[in-house]
């Protein structure tokens, strides 16, 4: 008997009008109607073909009451069948990383184990490819927020942490640009005290928006004055699930200048206009240092940053740290994870900008690099591949040392902790306490620069385009036009970076230091 033909073309339904006159069909009396043939042709190009089986055809059938809605109810049936299909459908992206494209089944189990699931869009190599699929990372519920008042207890934040030491090649065989929790990685931050807690919260709530709620690495908030307890916990809950570890300086203003030697107290004094004792000075008297006059505070951040951040303890149990200055802002959700990047390519530093800055001949930094590495700096220069290209003399260069920008960048600390290194630190700051010459920008350069060059990479150059908001620069490259980071947030930012709208926009306060 003439009747609707359901045909499934590549994926696409066609019906097939019947070929008698629809009124003649509609008039016809079900006694006289002694079967209905129903021809179901499915053409589907998917690993697992639909079935449709007779019985619940023909179940479906006599539920209804003429040919249109037969042919309405099969259709119904055929399509459902290519949806239910599709999802179960595994997808290898190219590149050549395999990953298993989880099920809606499978993630409802997954959600059900864990209160804590970040799925995100899979990228892999090379950089300008991705696949369509996405992955369902289950990660643990971690610990709420630690402070760490920088005494013997810092033990207590080593053990707490220890879970994440362990950085073998399981880690490194995980898709490099998958969005995967890596251990002994860590986010790190200082600021001086309560004044930041505003570009704080701002900066981490934009970073979590953009990359750490799906990885979850661990925070460390150095601070040098103590902050609110509330203060902490509202921290806290911008980054839960992450963990915040909070940790304080070891020692006040006048206890570092106890420790310092009578040279080093005299020198510090000297700098210091209108102050005649060391007991007079605190964190907001502002001390010449070449070109430059800043605060101490501001100058014990670049001496933190360029020296004693090497050592910490509370940093022990990691071997990777993204730092992120607090006024740096994401303006976009991340597409390509640095970490995985990081570790697929044995890198010992990856930074946002290569060369922020020079620290001249004249200062004495090319004998200080002797002293150290046997050898000077002539040039560097950032390859078109985004790899690190340097020359060397022997006594011979006088050229400028150039820096690394310090606002963004991904260091590997076990290779900052090697004796060498930390020789480095110690040479380079010499007597000059609390100096900003010699600061954390040429203290991160110098290390790879003069071993490992082969091992750095910029970030954009390699293919990570993170287009993160500094001082009204993308990546320390290029200016906004439209001027500070409060109105990009309101302007552009609602459409390229809407995941940070709702949550974060009450806490942008702040455009630029």
């Amino acid at each position: 008997h003439p009747s609707s033909i359901v045909v499934i073309h590549n994926n696409v339904l066609v019906h097939k009008a019947p070929s008698l006159k629809d009124k003649s069909i509609h008039t016809m009396k079900r006694d006289h109607i002694k079967y209905l043939l129903i021809g179901i042709l499915i053409g589907v190009f998917s690993i697992k073909s639909t079935e449709l089986s007779w019985s619940t055809a023909q179940e479906t059938m006599n539920q209804i009451s003429n040919v249109d809605d037969t042919r309405d109810a099969i259709t119904k049936m055929v399509v459902s069948g290519v949806e239910s299909t599709a999802s179960s459908a595994e997808t290898v992206p190219a590149g050549g990383d395999t990953v298993i494209n989880t099920t809606s089944t499978a993630r409802s189990a997954a959600a059900a184990a864990s209160p804590v699931v970040a799925s995100r869009p899979l990228e892999t190599k090379p950089p300008d490819t991705a696949a369509a699929s996405d992955v369902v990372q289950v990660v643990e519920p971690l610990p709420v927020v630690q402070v760490v008042n920088a005494t013997p207890s810092t033990k207590e934040a080593t053990a707490a942490s220890s879970k994440n030491t362990n950085t073998s090649s399981i880690a490194k065989k995980t898709s490099a640009t998958a969005f995967t929790h890596h251990p002994g990685v860590v986010i790190a931050v200082k600021i001086h005290g309560e004044a930041f807690i505003p570009e704080i919260k701002q900066s981490f709530c934009l970073l979590h928006a953009a990359y750490n709620n799906r990885v979850l690495y661990d925070v460390v908030l150095f601070a040098t004055i103590k902050l609110p307890e509330d203060e902490v916990a509202a921290i806290q809950k911008i980054i839960h699930p992450a963990k915040l570890i909070v940790q304080y300086d070891e020692q006040t203003l006048q206890e570092q200048i106890a420790d310092m030697t009578p040279t080093q107290q005299e020198h510090l004094v000297n700098r210091c206009n209108g102050v005649n004792r060391t007991e007079d000075l605190t964190w907001h008297h502002r001390c010449k240092d070449g070109k430059f006059k800043m605060p101490i505070a501001y100058c014990w951040m670049s001496e933190f940053r360029s020296k004693h951040i090497w050592t910490q303890k509370v940093l022990a149990p990691y071997k990777y740290m993204l730092w992120y200055d607090s006024d740096a802002f994401a303006t976009q959700v991340w597409k390509k994870d640095p970490i995985a990047f990081m570790i697929r390519e044995d890198l010992v530093l990856l930074m946002a900008n290569y060369a922020q800055g020079t620290t001249l001949f004249k200062t004495g930094v090319q004998s200080k690099l002797f002293q150290v590495y046997n050898r000077t700096f002539c040039d560097g220069v950032i390859l078109p591949n985004g790899r690190l290209n340097v020359s060397y003399g022997g006594e011979t260069c006088r050229s400028p040392v150039k820096q690394v920008h310090g606002f963004f960048h991904v260091t590997n600390l076990d290779f900052y902790r090697l004796p060498i290194n930390l020789h480095w630190s110690n040479v380079q700051i010499g007597d000059n306490k609390f100096s900003r010459l010699w600061d954390d920008q040429l203290a991160v350069a110098v290390p790879p620069t003069m071993l490992a060059p082969h091992r750095v990479a910029e970030m954009e150059k390699s293919g990570l385009k993170l287009e993160v908001m500094h001082n009204g620069m993308i990546m320390g490259k290029r200016k906004w036009i439209g001027g500070a980071y409060k109105k990009f947030f309101r302007s552009e930012g609602v459409t390229k970076f809407p995941e940070a709208q709702n949550k974060c926009k009450a806490l942008v306060k702040v455009s630029s230091r």
